[in-house]
């Protein structure tokens, strides 16, 4: 039964970040509960029943193999239950667009404007310039259509730049670099990086992780919003705007 049991739990890769406690299974990440994380790790640690009883009443002194087998088994299914309903999503298509990998010595370049300090510093100066350059001018955007293309252009110009940010921000948890996909949500054609990785880093470097994508994509949307401003360029304002509130989707 043990033997079964390791073999089982063998497949997952056990994450301890002085933290939290994770479980990662085939790019996916589940945050447990420490009871669970020693439990999992003392059987794939171990290499019979026996040790592995020893290892775990060090914590548990009453715990039984019976208790064991049966908490083994909560433990496994609550797993199986949420890695299935992670892998049942309601994205499909899901087509890879570029993969970045050979890219990664450049990235790991960038990870300094995505430590924490030095990300939240310009994320809230770029936002302020974002806003401040909005409402410098009172202007009614006039969208012509002949102007479409090239806002479709750009759009899909500073979508890279926004998946690009979580990219890097996540370099920094994993040497694991995602690709960019597009894919269908429902009805909804969408862009999207697989980071799932960055669970196994720090509270904060993942909401760092998260928040990289917005930030990379308002600098170029600070930029072109600051020039309309300064020269009442209809096109760069209009772009801007659509940068700045796509940024959030």
């Amino acid at each position: 039964m043990f033997e079964s049991l390791k073999q089982t739990i063998s497949g997952y890769r056990l994450v301890f970040n002085t933290e939290e406690y994770f479980v990662l299974y085939q790019d996916e990440t589940v945050q447990v509960t420490e009871e669970y994380y020693l439990i999992l790790k003392s059987v794939q640690e171990a290499h019979c029943e026996k040790k592995c009883l020893e290892i775990l009443c060090q914590k548990y002194p009453d715990l039984d193999a019976a208790t064991f087998y049966e908490v083994s088994e909560v433990i496994l299914e609550k797993l199986r239950t949420v890695f299935a309903e992670r892998q049942s999503s309601y994205t499909y298509l899901n087509l890879r667009l570029v993969k970045l990998d050979r890219f990664l010595p450049y990235i790991k370049k960038l990870n300094f404007l995505f430590t924490p300090v030095i990300f939240f510093t310009w994320f809230f100066i770029v936002i302020a310039l974002c806003v401040g350059a909005i409402f410098a001018y009172e202007y009614v955007p006039n969208v012509q259509l002949v102007d479409t293309a090239y806002y479709v252009l750009v759009a899909l110009m500073l979508i890279f730049i926004h998946e690009l940010g979580h990219i890097v921000a996540a370099s920094r948890i994993s040497d694991k670099v995602a690709s960019i996909y597009f894919g269908m949500y429902l009805f909804m054609p969408i862009f999207y990086t697989d980071v799932s990785h960055v669970w196994s880093g720090r509270k904060i470097d993942r909401i760092v992780a998260t928040m990289a994508g917005y930030g990379l994509q308002l600098l170029p949307t600070a930029i072109l919003l600051v020039l309309s401003a300064i020269y009442h360029n209809e096109f760069l304002y209009n772009v801007g705007v659509l940068s700045f509130v796509t940024s959030m989707w």
